[in-house]
């Protein structure tokens, strides 16, 4: 497992970045432009339904790409995109932690 305190922290992060830089990262501080894309949220049921919506700039108009995803389990539901982990409906929920939990990190790979 990873501990997210001895990993790097990056702070006012444009969204779209390519999340390979950031592959160190145990938090990020993101601008307060990202959102997320409730549209694009997705499920998959395995006994529990571990729940994602991808991190974005609503404003990106080229190679935006889908790097940084919200994730939560039981929080969702599995027939239609209706993510609604944490606090996903704040405008001030700007930051987000690495999943650090080897075993579930198959499941959030849909």
């Amino acid at each position: 497992n990873v501990n997210p305190s001895s990993q790097h922290l990056w702070s006012g992060e444009q969204v779209p970045v390519r999340g390979r830089r950031y592959q160190d990262a145990g938090k990020v501080y993101f601008s307060d432009k990202a959102r997320l894309d409730l549209t694009r949220a997705a499920s998959f049921k395995d006994g529990r339904v571990f729940c994602v919506a991808p991190i974005i700039d609503p404003g990106c108009k080229k190679n935006c790409g889908y790097d940084f995803w919200a994730v939560g389990i039981d929080c969702c539901s599995e027939f239609a995109p209706d993510f609604k982990c944490g606090n996903y409906n704040s405008t001030r929920a700007k930051s987000g932690l690495r999943q650090i939990v080897d075993s579930w990190r198959p499941f959030f790979r849909l």
